[in-house]
């Protein structure tokens, strides 16, 4: 497993260049939104579970919930203008879902920019993409000395297909996985006790 992690954990410069390019990202598209809006990292970026060689970052537009929730199939809407106007050069793709976000190609890395509610609870969701940092926050507290053990189950799924909850895929999504390997303990303990599994 040691020649594994040695292939999938990113090593020091492939991290340095992932926060500098993020943090700018994330700085200038802040400066745009300025107080309408809060930008955060998500997925396994902000968990660091991600694997050496992604160039995928997930970044999630937080909307006052007060003052949005009433009008949350409209998020959308509000994003796109301030997306092209902050990246003029730059083509952004919207992708419809539960709630449409944008994609685009950011200094090599993909960005997948996902406009949500300002939530505490996930009993206040409006759609299920608003509870995305609450999965952040419970990841990173409850597998804290996980992350490695992650990256293996996730390395093990992408080899065997089944890394992904598109319907194409029919596999696991990043998040379930991070629950597995924590509720299980560590990779090894989730192959074990997937054997039991109908």
């Amino acid at each position: 497993m040691k020649e594994v992690l040695q292939k999938i954990v990113p090593e020091k410069k492939e991290r340095e260049t992932f926060e500098k390019v993020t943090a700018i990202f994330l700085k200038t598209l802040q400066k745009s939104l300025g107080s309408k809006a809060k930008v955060i990292l998500g997925g396994s970026s902000a968990k660091d579970t991600w694997l050496s060689g992604n160039h995928d970052v997930d970044v999630f537009i937080q909307f006052d919930y007060q003052h949005f929730s009433s009008k949350s199939q409209h998020l959308s809407e509000e994003l796109e203008p301030i997306l092209k106007k902050t990246f003029p050069k730059i083509r952004i793709e919207r992708v419809h879902g539960s709630r449409d976000y944008f994609k685009l190609l950011y200094q090599k890395y993909n960005f997948e920019i996902v406009p949500i509610l300002k939530i505490d609870n996930a009993d206040k969701a409006v759609n299920i993409t608003d509870v995305s940092p609450l999965h952040t926050q419970w990841v990173n507290t409850h597998a804290k000395n996980l992350k490695n053990e992650i990256r293996l189950a996730k390395q093990f799924c992408k080899a065997n297909k089944v890394y992904g909850a598109e319907s194409y895929l029919g596999g696991f999504s990043g998040y379930v996985i991070e629950i597995l390997v924590t509720t299980s303990g560590s990779f090894i303990g989730l192959l074990k006790a997937s054997q039991k599994w109908k």
